[in-house]
């Protein structure tokens, strides 16, 4: 696997490069490096954490696209990154409003915001928990991700200025503060977790294990689907509009099909270089290993006539897929070799 980072291979995936003419997308994007650059500062040797920046995946034509994600071993955390040059005012019914001399607008809660990403990566994870996690109670129980803590953060840049209610708001904090509020977090979780310690809530009652951590972390990088501007131009062969809409709405999957060539069979992509020279071998699970580049990119598949997740069956070098609500069996994929 390549990693990104040559600070340290616990930074997973830097931030991506974003050049752009737009304002407000640029002071997004140096909240988002400022934000970057503090929790690699504070993570990036901890053999414990790994963090990703920009890091984006979809599920059922949803996707969540998260500015640092957090993963350690007992849960996740997410951080919503903001950009204003103003006041941030936020009321005891938690809305928020951002001012700034005499402009006033209402904006959306971060806080909630984060949330729903949460809740997508939640149920992204245990869409596939049976290769994630391991068998619990003398291998009945499936391990899974219902109650995986995903704590959320929101990190307002530094030159802005908060005007709080008179109640605790444990998820706003200025951006030069969220790596240590993020610490604080890990530390409480790991606490929690010991043997001496006393009861603390749900704090420390979740864990994974190295093999469990090294499962997510590859999935998660191999699963990084970043999002694809369309030109607004008009197309030389006049394609109607209405159908680039709902083309656009359709969620962009590495490991999807291209359009199919003249032999009427779908191209796979490589997650890291892009590359379509891919063998299918096996591991917990199928997998696409890439010739060119080493990396490993993990299969997901859905019948095309119901929506459910199909299974491979492998018949020498032919992979076929069948679908677990249907039952109907398509060619799938075809290896140059057939793998031991």
């Amino acid at each position: 696997m390549i990693y990104s980072c040559m600070l340290s291979i616990m930074i997973l995936k830097e931030k991506d490069n974003i050049t752009t003419k737009n304002k407000r997308v640029t002071a997004g994007n140096e909240a988002e490096s400022k934000m970057a650059f503090y929790l690699n500062r504070a993570f990036g040797e901890d053999p414990r954490v790994f963090v990703f920046h920009d890091l984006r995946i979809e599920r059922n034509g949803e996707a969540a696209q998260m500015d640092h994600l957090i993963l350690h071993k007992h849960g996740l955390v997410i951080i919503e990154s903001k950009s204003v040059a103003g006041t941030v005012h936020v009321n005891e019914h938690l809305e928020f409003k951002y001012v700034r001399g005499r402009r006033e607008e209402g904006m959306a809660s971060p806080i909630q915001q984060a949330k729903r990403q949460g809740d997508l990566l939640r149920l992204f994870l245990q869409d596939q928990r049976e290769s994630l996690r391991s068998k619990r109670l003398l291998g009945l129980i499936q391990g899974g991700f219902t109650h995986c803590p995903i704590d959320v953060l929101v990190a307002i840049s530094d030159k802005s200025v908060i005007r709080r209610p008179k109640i605790d708001i444990p998820e706003l904090h200025k951006a030069d503060q969220i790596a240590d509020r993020a610490q604080a977090l890990i530390k409480r979780h790991a606490d929690g977790a010991k043997l001496t310690s006393k009861v603390d809530g749900d704090w420390g009652l979740y864990s994974f294990t190295p093999s469990e951590l090294d499962r997510v972390r590859e999935l998660l990088l191999s699963s990084h689907s970043p999002f694809q501007r369309t030109s607004r131009k008009t197309t030389s062969n006049n394609t109607d509009t209405k159908k680039l809409s709902r083309q656009k709405a359709v969620p962009r999957d590495v490991t999807a099909p291209r359009p199919q060539d003249s032999e009427h069979r779908p191209t796979y992509l490589c997650t890291h270089c892009q590359s379509t020279k891919l063998q299918i071998l096996y591991g917990r699970s199928y997998y696409f290993k890439c010739s060119d580049c080493d990396g490993n990119t993990s299969i997901r598949d859905v019948c095309s006539d119901c929506g459910t997740g199909t299974r491979l069956k492998k018949r020498g070098n032919v992979f076929s897929a069948v679908c677990k609500g249907c039952n109907s069996e398509r060619m799938f994929f075809e290896n140059e070799t057939v793998q031991d």
